[in-house]
């Protein structure tokens, strides 16, 4: 099936579902966003990147975001489920001037996380052997998930180029340095989220305690493979642009395994507004 046929499909389910009848222009002056995304764009509490684009005074201009983020969503739904039937209805009425992209995370921090992990004892047996398999990273990041990515630009490319708005920016982040450290939401106690990467690492032989370190040079690694492949897809289409949040936030702006705190939001945000800014 090529992209063509998987837009048209999307278009289909689209145009059955939704009154197509366009609203009223807005009557300040506001750039319009559309975005979609995981819980850095669906954040309880409400201090997400998008609620910060939303609520925050920008200088000289003012954010309108519409978006259908998800908290806990996946690269596979957002890219090729009903997901983005609603992205090709927000394209289509609201008419964005960017398109904020955010998800993989998910993806690589369950059960995948442990799928790439060598045991430690496998590790310190066998002198050569590194602590995530290459073949698999290589696998997830710069095959499933890259075409996930080049799969979502081009949909969101076809449906901008079909209601006439051409290179329409594309925006993407890779996360930030996580801190392995076994906090989950509010605590994670109970039937709360998270923790999210401790569970792999301790099944692994890695201790929160004892190997902190080598917890969070496992993390880095993931985190650079994620962006590296961010850049290099966002380099090969025009304008397609990846933010680099790594170094942005210090480990006072983590809340706990995957989200940052309010203040480390606002850095985030900072950051991919400026990139915003530099192509609208």
């Amino acid at each position: 099936m090529s992209i063509e046929s998987l837009a048209r499909e999307f278009e289909q389910q689209r145009a059955t579902a939704f009154d197509l009848e366009p609203g009223p222009e807005a009557a300040l002056r506001e750039v319009r966003i559309v975005a979609e995304g995981d819980s850095w764009f669906d954040y309880f509490p409400a201090y997400d990147v998008l609620a910060t684009l939303r609520h925050r005074r920008w200088e000289d201009r003012k954010y309108k975001v519409f978006d259908r983020a998800d908290a806990g969503a996946l690269l596979n739904d957002m890219v090729y489920g009903r997901d983005m039937v609603d992205t090709f209805q927000l394209i289509t009425e609201h008419r964005p001037e960017a398109f904020l992209f955010s998800g993989g995370g998910n993806d690589i921090a369950g059960q995948e996380l442990f799928v790439l992990l060598y045991h430690r004892k496998a590790v310190e047996l066998h002198g050569a052997l590194p602590r995530i398999n290459a073949s698999i990273l290589r696998g997830l990041v710069y095959e499933v998930f890259e075409r996930s990515y080049r799969d979502m630009i081009e949909l969101v490319r076809w449906k901008a180029t079909e209601v006439g708005l051409g290179n329409l920016p594309i925006v993407l982040h890779g996360y930030g340095y996580a801190i392995p450290d076994g906090r989950g939401w509010a605590g994670g106690w109970g039937p709360l989220p998270g923790p999210w990467l401790d569970p792999s690492l301790t099944r692994k032989g890695y201790d929160r305690q004892t190997h902190a370190a080598i917890r969070r040079e496992i993390v880095r690694e993931l985190i650079d493979a994620f962006n590296d492949m961010q850049k290099a897809v966002a380099s090969s289409y025009p304008a397609v642009h990846h933010v680099d949040l790594r170094g942005v936030l210090d480990d006072s702006d983590w809340g706990n395994e995957l989200h940052p705190t309010e203040d480390g939001f606002r850095k985030a945000t900072r950051r991919i507004e400026e990139t915003i800014r530099s192509v609208t």
